[in-house]
């Protein structure tokens, strides 16, 4: 998530807090911190964590970016927003941030 949150600012950088992509880091569950806090804020007890560690193989960036479009509303909500030319320009600028990353 973390890389395709930084590849939608690197193609959208005016969707940023501020304009500032430093600003805009997604904390998610994947932090132990987070994610510990969140179950207290819950109401869960004695919280304990095991790593569980899964692949996700990348054949092809481009095929990475276009599952993540299809798949993910927030980013096809973006694509309807501009039209083809701003788009291939914004998603060209968001694969080059994949492949850099």
């Amino acid at each position: 998530m973390q890389m395709m949150m930084g590849a939608l600012l690197a193609g959208f950088p005016e969707a940023s807090p501020k304009g500032n992509e430093s600003q805009s880091v997604v904390h998610g569950l994947d932090d132990l911190n987070t994610f510990e806090s969140e179950m207290t804020t819950a109401g869960f007890q004695d919280i304990s964590f095991e790593p569980i560690v899964h692949g996700f193989p990348i054949l092809a960036t481009e095929a990475l970016w276009k599952s993540m479009v299809k798949g993910s509303a927030p980013i096809t909500l973006m694509k309807s927003m501009v039209d083809s030319k701003t788009w291939k320009e914004k998603g060209n600028k968001c694969i080059q941030y994949l492949r850099d990353n």
